[in-house]
């Protein structure tokens, strides 16, 4: 189920790797295609290049069901005490122990194919972790509904939202990312035709990334249900963020021009081990957004005056 560009990979690194002995090399490559640009011209057809983007899926396809039996060949997930302990691989044989208690939050994550055979993958980030992906940690490469639901309750009580009480966000929000998407692509297009007058056709892109950004932005939305906070971003590739309100370590609130004009806000949550970027909560009503924050601050400044008082009981 998984797509990857491995194969093209492997060639540029085999061509490299074996220059040396190849025949031609990158000056001579450029030579040959300015001196047959024409009859490369005119191979360039919509037959030829429908043929070479399912070419392309076709072999992404393959190529990420290969990397997949390899990475997660003879997958094993195992309980020991309070350790999540989890096994995998044909190759390399890895062996990883996750601690439940530096378990900071739950994410389910599947594209659009896997949500129609009930598929999902579950991962959880942990305390410790850095980068744009935080301490991010597969418990189930793919799993079924019933499967994801037994291993979250294992990660420390995490259970998927009901979908139908899920509060989606502003209804603007998906014209906007779609406004937004739709200039990125025009300035793109216009600084490259600066250089190469025909970058401009780049222009007829912006139906189609404003037709995908509207389908994608649509199901966003979030709940607040009890000590978990729910996230919901993405169609083509939906995740789902369980995150408890006491892991929840900073909260920010910002408000972009176009969030000003029609008053709206965003809400980045961050824990510790969490995304580089966040988790967030884009284009809530301001209203909302701020009454929403201070209920979390205030939920976190009582669990502080808890845990205060707790240990000066102890001591």
């Amino acid at each position: 189920f998984n797509f990857s560009v491995l194969w093209f990979a492997l060639i540029l690194g085999g061509v490299q790797y074996f220059s040396e002995w190849l025949p031609f090399g990158w000056d001579e490559t450029v030579d040959w295609l300015g001196g047959h640009k024409t009859e490369i011209l005119g191979l360039i057809s919509p037959r030829n290049v429908g043929f070479a983007l399912i070419l392309f899926l076709i072999l992404g396809t393959i190529s990420g069901i290969i990397e997949t039996l390899i990475r997660n060949y003879g997958f094993i997930l195992s309980v020991e005490g309070s350790t999540l302990r989890r096994m995998r691989g044909l190759i390399t044989r890895s062996e990883v122990a996750i601690p439940v208690h530096r378990i900071q939050l739950v994410k389910t994550q599947a594209h659009w194919i896997k949500r129609r055979l009930g598929l999902l993958r579950v991962d959880a980030l942990t305390l410790g972790g850095s980068g744009i992906a935080g301490g991010a940690q597969e418990l189930a490469p793919l799993a079924t509904r019933g499967e994801a639901e037994q291993v979250m309750e294992l990660a420390g009580g995490y259970a998927l939202p009901n979908p139908r009480h899920m509060i989606p966000v502003a209804a603007i929000h998906p014209w906007l990312d779609v406004a937004q998407n739709a200039l990125f692509v025009a300035f793109i297009a216009g600084i490259a035709a600066l250089f190469w007058s025909p970058a401009l056709w780049g222009l007829v892109l912006i139906p189609v990334f404003g037709v995908a950004s509207f389908i994608s932005d649509r199901p966003h939305a979030w709940l607040r249900d009890g000590r978990m906070l729910y996230i919901r971003q993405g169609w083509f590739t939906q995740k789902i963020w369980m995150l408890p309100v006491a892991h929840i370590q900073s909260i920010s609130f910002t408000r972009g021009p176009l969030e000003r004009k029609f008053g709206l806000a965003t809400l980045h949550l961050d824990c510790a081990g969490g995304p580089l970027m966040g988790v967030r909560v884009q284009n809530m009503v301001e209203a909302d957004a701020r009454a929403f924050a201070h209920e979390l601050r205030s939920h976190g400044s009582k669990s502080h005056a808890g845990r205060a008082g707790s240990l000066k009981a102890k001591e």
